[in-house]
């Protein structure tokens, strides 16, 4: 344990360091540990997002030998779910009640395929046929017309060999627990997250490139100066050319949301008028159709298709929106439930009762997960 206890030392030392100037001695220790290894500096730079002012309220009342003590008492209890790989990163908990949960070191790569947990993802074509894409007997090519569309690792594609005179629809319907990957007859990448449906054209024809959405998905658009790409959504509309960006329609904070990575889009809402964003904004969309532009940190509306949850500041009431949806399950609250806030970075491809132990080492709740429902209570 002495290696983790060092990393509990040096965690503390740069959250001290964050809150006021630390003693010189401190600050030639804490930088001789960043030069060890680029995990320590991952940590480090992990904590830069978190506001000092809500930390200095927060830092002198956590109780780190309560946590410690728990933490050592989870990992004889637990082996298996708290590992050794994670528990590095628990040091964050640990210091100042923010978890970043690092079993896997590989760096997010935005065009990977989202992982699937579970089966059920269904295809319905223009003529109501609904093909399930989940099940090995489902074939591996179609035939739709004006294009040919291939299941392969996840992933639908869809590839035009012919003009299209009638314009055909295909609708995508991915379920609670899964996630999948679509590419368009134009190029266009879509990612969908669990419990979203998409529905599109089987080929583009004319100037205009149209796609439906409900639910939340990330697109990689294809670029065509003569074709805009429009996403329709029932509280939003976004219009682009070609760029990176996250639509998300579940209103779990009370709006809709469009967050930009690369290019331009016009974002419009109900009131029919538009916003213009810049890469590094977000739109978040009313219900009655006011639009509010900020700039902030886009991870927490991106994480998701490199298979990560990643929370700032979230009320746990959000997060257990997302936690429902991606392991299908759900979420019964005690009478004496009070909301909770969380910061941390966590693997979504981990069993469902670590993510629930890493929540509960840092809020006071308690958890009980029996039949796929989520009983949860304030902790004593």
């Amino acid at each position: 344990m002495e290696k983790l206890e060092k990393y509990i030392r040096m965690c503390r030392l740069a959250i001290k360091q964050r809150l006021s100037p630390i003693a010189p001695q401190d600050e030639e220790k804490l930088e001789a540990w960043l030069q060890e290894s680029d995990e320590n500096r991952e940590l480090y730079n992990s904590i830069d997002h978190i506001d000092p002012a809500k930390l200095n309220a927060y830092y002198p009342n956590t109780d780190i030998e309560y946590q410690l003590s728990r933490f050592y008492k989870k990992r004889k209890r637990t082996a298996r779910s708290i590992a050794w790989r994670w528990s590095v990163a628990a040091v964050v908990v640990l210091a100042c009640g923010i978890s970043f949960y690092l079993m896997d070191k590989t760096e997010p790569i935005i065009s990977s395929p989202v992982k699937s947990i579970s089966g059920g993802v269904s295809l319905v074509l223009s003529d109501g046929r609904q093909i399930d894409l989940s099940t090995t007997t489902r074939p591996d090519t179609m035939e739709m017309g004006a294009a040919i569309a291939n299941v392969q690792q996840n992933t639908l594609v869809y590839s035009p060999f012919d003009t299209a005179k009638e314009v055909k629809h295909n609708t995508l319907i991915v379920p609670k627990g899964t996630s999948f990957h679509l590419i368009l007859s134009d190029g266009t990448r879509v990612w969908l997250n669990a419990d979203s449906k998409i529905t599109y054209p089987v080929t583009f024809t004319g100037n205009t490139r149209e796609v439906h959405l409900e639910g939340e998905a990330f697109f990689d658009v294809k670029r065509n100066e003569q074709s805009p790409f429009t996403v329709n959504a029932d509280q939003l509309n976004v219009r682009v050319l070609g760029t990176k960006f996250n639509v998300n329609t579940f209103a779990d904070n009370g709006h809709v949301s469009t967050a930009l990575v690369e290019g331009s889009v016009e974002v419009s809402g109900k009131t029919g008028m538009f916003r213009r964003l810049i890469p590094g904004q977000v739109a978040m969309i009313d219900t009655i159709g006011k639009i509010q532009v900020v700039d902030m940190e886009l991870k927490p509306y991106t994480a998701w298709i490199d298979d990560m949850f990643c929370f700032r500041n979230t009320p746990l009431s959000e997060i257990l929106k997302q936690v429902e949806r991606y392991y299908n399950v759900k979420v019964v609250y005690n009478a004496d439930y009070r909301e909770e806030y969380y910061t941390g970075d966590i693997y979504r491809n981990k069993p469902l009762q670590t993510l629930l132990d890493v929540l509960e080492m840092t809020i006071p709740v308690k958890f009980e997960l029996l039949d796929q429902v989520i009983y949860i209570k304030r902790r004593k």
